[in-house]
């Protein structure tokens, strides 16, 4: 009897094993995907960071050719 009694223990190690195995995949399926996410998310904010950067520049520019000059005293033709 206490051959078999190993027998079931070790059957419900490998199949505690098993079940550990599953949820430890299944949690590293679930942290790929919200990586995925987080690099899209990233990959937004640098577009909008590229898009905002643009707009000031072109303000700065904007500002310089119309607001300078007219602080200066200097007439545009």
């Amino acid at each position: 009897m206490d051959g078999e009694d190993g027998d079931m223990d070790g059957a419900d190690v490998g199949m505690a094993a098993a079940r550990d195995n599953a949820v430890k995949l299944q949690e590293l399926n679930e942290m790929k995907c919200r990586l995925e996410e987080m690099e899209e998310e990233a990959a937004a904010f640098r577009d909008t960071q590229a898009n905002v950067t643009k707009e000031m520049q072109g303000s700065v520019l904007l500002n310089y050719q119309t607001l300078l000059p007219k602080k200066a005293g200097w007439q545009k033709g």
